[in-house]
């Protein structure tokens, strides 16, 4: 089979979901499938895909930017070439022209095409911008999103979101991990070798990148107010806008004691070295189409405290690989301090944890499951496609 994937030039920037995406493409690659990748071009110092997808074995097309009246007919034609060269095309994301005309341009070829939301349809999304969103979902959006032979989300409550749109086939595929990697860290502890000073402390950890929509505004209060013996919460990500700023500021503020650590960044192995190092994971996200530091940090044996606007809290919640709180502080403290409290209930929720992820997060599994849709899309295509 041969697979198409187009994502945005917002995709294409970011190391996460390429990432990712080069996962799926890798095993896909093992399964014996051509699979090829179209994108908008990225600045060379910002660029991340071609070196993975090539790595994971797909070829990458540059798509030129999509644009009325500058360049449109050239970049359509190369995005006609490789969707009328597929079996099936899987598009990623809802807003870009791109996207929009991969989508078009799939259906004058009579390909089917699945469209993977990645959390753009959920409330908090919705919200930002929310005049021309509801426009552009109005006049454009709906009639591609029931036009595909399925509509792509990673977890239940995500696929929730978008049926409130109505006339949409949905299936729930979640993102994967490698999972060898968790598997072949080093023995070392990571604060210990890092942050010497926290080594014999009970860690939390927030990993992720430093923005409002994460919630660590919030989670800084909480666990101020839990008062943990011998804890220390560690917050590292890459800062977004000088947010970090705030943050010290916030963490600052505060008389009590129990110490909070800005560490930055971290990146490669120290990223998983640091999740299965820590004694809790806490994600408070306002908005998570998916989360995969969740998942990580769960492949990892870490239990996990994450907010239900986190999309794999029911998956939290089912596997009893942690807990599950509101977005407000109180919520927030409450489970810390059960958590922080109870080193038997973290040892158990780290076992169920690590098991869920290693039967639930493997990308070869996820990709036999999506062979599975794709075949049974192309053969149903003529039958399912409404409007045709």
């Amino acid at each position: 089979m041969t697979i198409l994937h187009v994502i945005s030039s917002l995709e294409r920037r970011h190391g996460g979901p390429i990432a990712a995406l080069a996962g799926l493409v890798r095993a896909q690659c093992r399964a014996g499938h051509a699979v090829a990748v179209a994108a908008p071009p990225a600045a060379p110092e910002a660029d991340t895909i071609e070196p993975e997808l090539k790595a994971a074995g797909g070829s990458v097309t540059n798509v030129p930017v999509l644009r009325p009246f500058r360049g449109y007919a050239a970049a359509k034609a190369a995005l006609s070439g490789g969707i009328s060269a597929a079996d099936i095309v899987h598009i990623h994301g809802v807003w870009e022209e791109i996207l929009y005309q991969a989508a078009v341009l799939a259906r004058e070829h009579d390909i089917p095409y699945l469209i993977r939301t990645c959390g753009m349809l959920d409330r908090w999304s919705l919200s930002q911008k929310p005049l021309k969103k509801r426009v552009y979902l109005a006049l454009r959006l709906k009639r591609v999103l029931r036009c595909a032979a399925a509509v792509h989300t990673t977890a239940e409550s995500e696929r929730g979101h978008v049926s409130r749109i109505g006339g949409v086939r949905t299936v729930v595929v979640p993102n994967g991990l490698d999972l060898s990697v968790f598997r072949n860290l080093t023995a070392d502890n990571y604060y210990a070798c890092n942050h010497p000073s926290i080594k014999d402390k009970t860690i939390v950890l927030f990993l992720g990148r430093l923005h409002p929509k994460k919630g660590v505004q919030l989670l800084i209060p909480a666990f101020r107010k839990c008062r943990a013996a011998n804890a220390v919460l560690v917050i590292a990500g890459p800062d977004h806008d000088g947010y970090r700023h705030e943050l010290e500021e916030l963490a600052a503020s505060s008389d009590d004691e129990s110490p909070i650590l800005f560490c930055g960044p971290i990146y490669g192995d120290d990223r998983f070295r640091a999740m299965r190092d820590a004694d809790l994971f806490v994600l408070p996200s306002f908005q998570e189409n998916f989360g995969i530091a969740v998942a990580e940090a769960m492949a990892a044996g870490t239990p996990v405290i994450v907010s239900d606007q986190v999309a794999l809290e029911s998956e939290v919640r089912g596997s009893g690989g942690g807990a599950v709180t509101s977005c407000d502080v109180d919520s927030i403290a409450r489970a810390l301090s059960t958590w922080l409290g109870d080193a038997a209930l973290r040892e158990e929720a780290g076992i169920r944890a690590g098991n869920f992820a290693q039967e639930t997060f493997s990308w070869d599994r996820l990709a036999e499951r999506l062979d599975e849709i794709y075949s049974q899309k192309c053969d149903s295509w003529e039958r399912s496609e409404p409007g045709r």
